[in-house]
């Protein structure tokens, strides 16, 4: 019967926020990332379906990012975060972002055939992934991919953590090289997809 599928499908339920064990060890390791995160010249943060579970963390990762100023790709759920015209979200391009990144933050990211099991990711860069799901910050490691450092902790802690101990990163010609990029493959996809009014097939 339906009612054995879908009852209470409507019924309102709270949500349960899952913390690690000892939040402090793991902003230890967000405070690591913020002066490794100084040295590199090409870094890019790729935000996934569990970056945000509530509407405080998307606060908390569009101000922080707002601070950091590192260009952002988006997948998953996590589309639609930044608006439409954001200046640090790249829109298209990840792919060859992800093979010339020096430094790669995966924030609620499965690293499965979306991502081609790692393959995607530069072996040359400094990778940091944060999941609040721990066997997920090593999903297919040690395959086609290594992570440098994994935190399991939801990403918007450290973020904010990152925004505040960071003072400069000197990625703007990277952000320049990635937007110009961007808006050249979405220049293509219009014009593919345009259908002129005089077509009469």
């Amino acid at each position: 019967k339906l009612c054995w599928i879908f009852g209470n499908a409507f019924v309102e339920k709270p949500i349960i926020k899952l913390l690690p064990p000892n939040t402090s060890s793991y902003i230890r390791q967000a405070f690591k990332v913020s002066k490794m995160l100084s040295r590199y010249k090409q870094p890019i943060i790729v935000l996934g379906s569990q970056s945000i579970q509530t509407k405080e963390q998307a606060e908390i990762i569009i101000t922080a990012l707002n601070k950091l100023q590192i260009p952002v790709f988006l997948s998953g759920m996590a589309r639609g975060l930044l608006g439409t015209d954001h200046p640090f979200h790249i829109q298209q391009g990840k792919s060859n972002a992800l093979k010339t990144a020096d430094f790669i933050m995966l924030c609620g990211v499965e690293i499965d055939f979306r991502m081609d099991y790692g393959k995607k990711l530069s072996k040359k860069a400094t990778i940091v992934v944060v999941h609040p799901v721990p066997a997920l910050t090593k999903q297919n490691a040690d395959i086609f991919w290594r992570p440098t450092l994994r935190i399991h902790i939801e990403p918007s802690t450290v973020l904010k953590k990152l925004s505040e101990e960071v003072t400069q990163i000197n990625c703007a010609e990277w952000l320049k090289q990635l937007q110009k990029t961007s808006k050249e493959m979405s220049d293509t996809i219009m014009l593919k997809a345009y259908v002129s009014p005089n077509r009469k097939d």
